[in-house]
């Protein structure tokens, strides 16, 4: 028990941190985007720290305003996306629906086909201003080995919740 009290701890304080991190910063320091790409788990705990370096010199920062399209369903997948602040949805999806926030890693799927011959699952939008950091899938593929484990682990999180979620649905 003490360990996730720890775990939520520290997911809370690294969502306190990104807040204050404007896009300015993001934008003119590598610095800066090595810390965001830290504090997200999916980099941290499965690259060392001068790759994640070397990474955050690749890394592209953007805004989106509310209601703005990230991407469409069905389109290439060409990069990976890390939620800074504000927070991401589904269109329709509901209020219970997913929603993606601080720390987030979306489209770490798409690594394990490989840019171009991957495509986005689901249309996301903004639902209040966001900032995320962009990387290219082709800055990734050179460290995918070592990013294959924690997609397979997510994408087993993933088939786990769809299944529940459609036996919910089917129990209606």
């Amino acid at each position: 028990m003490v360990f996730l009290h720890t775990a939520v701890s520290l997911v809370c304080l690294y969502r306190e941190v990104l807040m204050d991190i404007s896009l300015q910063q993001l934008r003119n320091g590598p610095e800066v985007r090595a810390q965001v790409l830290r504090g997200a788990g999916f980099f941290r705990d499965n690259m060392e720290s001068d790759l994640i370096d070397e990474l955050a010199l690749r890394v592209l920062a953007e805004v989106y305003a509310p209601g703005r399209d990230l991407c469409q369903m069905g389109e290439v997948a060409d990069s990976v996306i890390v939620v800074v602040s504000g927070r991401v949805v589904i269109p329709g999806s509901g209020e219970d629906g997913p929603s993606f926030g601080p720390g987030d890693v979306i489209g770490d799927f798409g690594l394990l086909v490989g840019s171009g011959d991957a495509t986005r699952t689901e249309s996301l939008v903004a639902a209040e201003e966001t900032v995320v950091l962009e990387i290219p899938y082709e800055h990734l593929l050179v460290h995918r080995s070592s990013l294959l484990f924690a997609i397979g682990r997510r994408v087993h999180a993933a088939l786990t919740a769809a299944n529940q979620r459609i036996r919910r649905l089917t129990q209606l």
